[in-house]
C-alpha cells in the first residue's frame, strides 16, 4: 500500500473516508447494472423476437450472477484479507494474500469454461419448454461462459485495488469496460446482425477490457505489494484464511442465483410474461441494490482495516456512516424507482400484460428496500469482523428462507388469476423486514464478543516495587525468594497504580477511556492508598494498546488532547500523585515519520549502492541490511533490503548504538519532564539489543543517567521479562527497579515470598 493510502485508511475521518472510497465503488456497481439494463434494452427490441430473447436473458441470468459470486466472493475475502495485513503491516503477508488471489481468480475461470462446454444445456432445459427461447439462453450463457476470464479476474484486481484505497481506478477500469459494452451492443446486435449471440459478445469484450485496464493500474500504483511472478501460487492457509470470510460473501452473492433460479421456475407456473417481468424488474433494481453493495464494499475495508489496528472508535464509526449512508442510499432508490417505473417498462418495449406486471413489481417491492439496504450494510460489518457465518444466516434468511417458500405459497391463487401477481411481490418486503430483526440481534451478538475481547486484552495491574524514589539504590540485590524473606526492606518505595487509559473511565460517552475520565478519579485511587500512577502508552498508535508509537510528542486522540493532559498532571500535582509514564524506545510504529521516511530512502538505493546518513539520518535510526535473518522483514520492492522488527513487521527495531536517535530520545524524556512526568517505565529493556543483555544493559544505562541529569527525584523502572540472573546484570544500568510480569502471578517471585514469610497464614494462601 503506498503511503498516503496507509495514512488515509489510518486517520482520515471515517465519515470522509467513506465517502471517498464509497463513490467511486459505487459508480462502479451502478455502472455494471447500467449495461446490464442497457443490454436488456438493446435486445428487447430485436425485431420480432424480441421479448423472447428478453426471456432467454432472464433464464441465463442465475449463472451470470453465479460467476459474479464466485468472483467477488473470492475477492471480499481476498480484500478483506488484504485490509487486514496491511493494517497489521505485514507487507510479507500481503503479497503472497495477492498472490493466491490471482491464482485462484485463473482456477475459477476455468471452471467456467468447464460448464460452459458441458453444463449450459441441461441447466437451459430446467427452466423452460419453449425450445426457441431455450436455444437463445443456451447460445449466450456459453458465449458469456467460456469467455469470461475478463468478468473472474477483474472482480480479484478490483478488489484489491480497493482494499488499498485505489478505489477510483477501479471504478475508471469498470467505466471503461461499461462504455465499450454499451457501444458495441448495437454494432453487434443489429449492425453485424448477431442478436442474442452479438450481446453476449459486447459483454464479454467489455469485461475484458476492464480487466486490461485494472492489472495495469494495479502493476502501476500499488507499489507496496511484491508482483513477482512467484507470489502467484497457491498457500493453503491464505486461501483458507480468504474463504473464511469469502464462502459466505459468495452463498450471499450465490443466493441470488439460486433465488433467481427458484422465482424463474414459480413464476414460469403462472406465465413466460411472469419470468420475464421479474428478470427485468430484477435487472433495473439492481442499478439501486448494487449502489448499497458499492457502500459495502467500502464498509468492509474500512471496518476490516480498523479491525487490523484494533481501532475500536474507528470500527464504531465505519458501523454507523456505513448503515446511514446505506439508508440514504436506498430512500433515493425507492423515489426514483416509484417515479418512474411507468417511463422504465416503455424502454424495453414489452408487451401490455408483461408491462403490466414489471411495473406492479417495481413499485411494491422497492417499497422495502431501507430494509434491504440495512441487511446489506450489515452483511458488510459482518465480513469485516470476521463474522462470516453471521453474514451468511443473514444472506440464507432474505433470499432462500424467507422468500421461496412464501413466494410458492403466494403464487398458488395467483396461476388461475395473473392480476393478482402483487401478492408474490408482497414475498420480498416481508423477507427483508424478518432479516433485518435478525441481523440486529446478530450484531448485538458480535458487538458483545467485540467488546470482551478488548476488555480482555490488557488487565490492569499494580506495579510492584515501583514507587517514590529510593534514597540508595542497592545494586547487589539478589532476587531469590529464600533471601528475600529475611531482607530488610526499604518502606521508602510507595505504591504504583497502573492504568490502561483505554477501559480505565469514559468522560465523553464514546465507549473509550479518556484523560478527564482519568483526572475525574484520582480521588479514588488516591483513597486506595496510591501515590503514583503509571501510565501506559498514550502518544498516537494506530492499535488500542499504543505500543506502537506514530508520534512521540503526541497525546492520541482517542484518550483527549494535549490540554487535557496537562489539567490531569495539575490535579495529580494538587493530590501529591507522581505520575509515570510507558516510553517505548525499543522500536516504533512503521507509521512514525521517521520510519517512512527511512524506508523510502532505503527503497530508492540503487544495486550495491549503501545508505548515507548524511542524505537521510533517519536511515540510521532502524537496523537495515540485505541478510534479512529471524526477526526481520523484508521491503517491498526489488531492493533486497529488510529492517529488524523482533515483535512484528509493524514495529521496527530501533538501532540505539545511533547516537543521533539518542539526542532524539533524550530530547522526548526531557519534552515529558517539562510536562511534569516524574518516572519512566521504560518498556522492552531487554530487547534493546536482541540476545545481547551486555549492551541493552549499557543502553539502559545511559538513558538513567540522562533522566538522573533532570532530577535526581525521577524514578526509573526497565522491563526485563528473563529469569532472575539476568534481572541481577540489569541492576548495573543503576535503574530504580525492573519489572518482570512472572512476579506478579501466582506462582511467582512475590507470592510465594509472602508465603513463605508466613503472610499467607490464617487459612490460606495469596493467590
Amino acid at each position: 500500500m503506498q503511503k498516503d493510502n496507509t495514512d488515509k485508511m489510518a486517520s482520515m475521518k471515517i465519515s470522509k473516508l467513506m465517502i471517498t472510497m464509497g463513490i467511486p465503488m459505487i459508480l462502479s456497481m451502478m455502472l455494471q447494472a447500467v449495461y446490464n439494463i442497457v443490454d436488456s434494452a438493446f435486445v428487447g427490441r430485436i425485431k420480432g423476437t424480441g421479448e423472447a430473447s428478453l426471456n432467454a436473458l432472464t433464464l441465463a441470468f442465475p449463472v451470470q450472477m453465479l460467476i459474479v459470486a464466485v468472483g467477488i466472493g473470492t475477492g471480499v475475502g481476498l480484500g478483506a484479507l488484504l485490509s487486514k495485513s496491511l493494517g497489521q503491516n505485514n507487507i510479507d503477508k500481503a503479497d503472497r494474500v495477492a498472490g493466491t488471489g490471482i491464482f485462484l481468480g485463473i482456477i475459477i475461470w476455468l471452471l467456467c469454461v468447464l460448464f460452459g462446454i458441458f453444463g449450459v444445456k441441461p441447466y437451459i432445459n430446467s427452466q423452460t419448454n419453449d425450445v426457441y427461447v431455450a436455444k437463445l439462453a443456451t447460445e449466450y450463457l456459453q458465449i458469456c461462459c467460456i469467455i469470461s476470464f475478463g468478468m473472474v479476474l477483474f472482480g480479484i484486481f478490483e478488489k484489491m485495488l480497493q482494499s488499498m484505497g485505489n478505489s477510483l481506478y477501479s471504478t475508471i477500469a469498470q467505466i471503461t469496460g461499461a462504455v465499450v459494452n454499451i457501444v458495441l451492443d448495437p454494432v453487434m446486435i443489429f449492425s453485424m446482425n448477431l442478436g442474442v449471440k452479438g450481446a453476449a459478445y459486447a459483454t464479454v469484450i467489455g469485461q475484458i477490457i476492464s480487466l486490461i485496464m485494472a492489472v495495469i493500474f494495479y502493476f502501476k500504483k500499488d507499489k507496496a505489494i511484491n508482483k513477482s511472478i512467484k507470489y502467484i501460487q497457491p498457500s493453503k492457509s491464505i486461501i483458507k484464511e480468504i474463504y473464511k470470510i469469502g464462502v459466505p460473501a459468495i452463498i450471499a452473492q450465490a443466493l441470488m442465483s439460486v433465488m433467481t433460479y427458484g422465482l424463474n421456475i414459480i413464476l414460469g407456473k403462472i406465465s413466460n410474461s411472469a419470468v420475464t417481468a421479474y428478470g427485468l424488474y430484477y435487472k433495473v433494481q439492481q442499478f439501486v441494490l448494487f449502489a448499497a453493495f458499492g457502500l459495502r464494499d467500502a464498509i468492509t475495508p474500512i471496518v476490516s482495516f480498523s479491525h487490523g489496528m484494533q481501532n475500536k472508535k474507528r470500527i464504531n464509526e465505519g458501523i454507523k456512516c456505513g448503515i446511514i449512508y446505506t439508508t440514504i442510499i436506498m430512500i433515493v432508490g425507492t423515489v426514483l424507482l416509484e417515479t418512474l417505473a411507468g417511463a422504465l417498462a416503455k424502454m424495453f418495449g414489452i408487451g401490455a400484460d408483461t408491462g403490466r406486471m414489471y411495473i406492479s413489481a417495481m413499485r411494491i417491492i422497492s417499497a422495502g428496500f431501507v430494509l434491504a439496504g440495512a441487511n446489506i450494510a450489515f452483511q458488510g460489518v459482518f465480513q469485516a469482523l470476521d463474522g462470516g457465518m453471521e453474514s451468511l444466516i443473514v444472506s440464507v434468511l432474505r433470499q432462500i428462507v424467507f422468500v421461496l417458500p412464501v413466494a410458492y405459497l403466494l403464487s398458488l391463487p395467483v396461476r388461475n388469476n395473473s392480476g393478482k401477481i402483487w401478492l408474490v411481490w408482497l414475498t420480498f418486503i416481508f423477507a427483508e423486514g424478518m432479516s433485518l430483526i435478525i441481523s440486529l440481534l446478530l450484531m448485538k451478538k458480535i458487538k458483545k464478543i467485540w467488546a470482551l475481547l478488548l476488555i480482555a486484552a490488557l488487565s490492569v495491574s499494580i506495579l510492584a516495587g515501583c514507587g517514590k524514589k529510593k534514597e540508595d539504590n542497592n545494586s547487589n540485590v539478589k532476587l531469590d525468594p529464600d533471601n528475600l524473606v529475611s531482607a530488610n526492606v526499604d518502606d521508602k518505595y510507595g505504591s504504583c497504580y497502573q492504568v490502561f487509559i483505554y477501559s480505565f473511565c469514559d468522560s465523553d460517552g464514546d465507549g473509550i477511556g479518556d484523560f478527564n475520565g482519568l483526572t475525574s478519579k484520582l480521588d479514588y485511587i488516591k483513597d486506595l492508598g496510591f501515590d503514583s500512577i503509571w501510565l501506559l502508552p498514550f502518544h498516537k498508535s494506530p492499535t488500542y494498546h499504543k505500543y506502537d508509537v506514530i508520534d512521540y510528542y503526541s497525546i492520541d486522540e482517542e484518550y483527549g488532547t494535549m490540554e487535557d493532559f496537562d489539567k490531569f498532571i495539575a490535579a495529580c500535582k494538587e493530590k501529591n500523585i507522581d505520575v509515570y509514564m510507558d516510553l517505548v524506545i525499543n522500536h516504533t510504529s512503521s507509521r512514525h515519520d521517521w520510519f517512512k521516511t527511512a524506508r523510502e530512502y532505503i527503497k530508492g538505493l540503487k544495486e550495491g549502492e549503501e545508505p548515507d546518513y548524511s542524505v537521510c539520518p533517519e536511515a540510521e535510526y532502524y537496523n537495515f541490511n540485505k541478510e534479512g535473518g529471524n526477526g526481520y522483514t523484508k521491503i517491498p520492492g526489488d531492493g533486497g533490503w529488510y529492517y529488524e522488527s523482533q515483535f512484528q513487521s509493524g514495529m521496527p527495531d530501533l538501532n540505539l548504538d545511533c547516537t543521533a536517535l539518542r539526542t532524539e530520545i533524550e530530547k522526548i524524556a526531557k519534552f515529558w519532564y517539562d510536562k511534569g512526568i516524574r518516572g519512566y517505565r521504560l518498556d522492552a529493556a531487554l530487547h534493546y539489543y536482541e540476545g545481547n543483555n551486555k549492551k541493552s544493559t549499557e543502553a539502559l544505562k545511559w538513558f538513567y543517567d540522562y533522566v538522573e541529569s533532570l532530577d535526581s527525584s525521577n524514578y526509573v523502572v526497565a522491563e526485563v521479562w528473563s529469569d532472575a540472573s539476568a534481572l541481577d546484570k540489569f541492576y548495573e544500568s543503576g535503574v530504580d527497579s525492573l519489572f518482570n510480569f512472572p512476579y506478579g502471578t501466582s506462582e511467582g517471585y512475590l507470592v510465594l515470598t509472602c508465603n513463605r514469610a508466613g503472610n499467607g497464614s490464617g487459612g490460606g494462601k495469596f493467590a
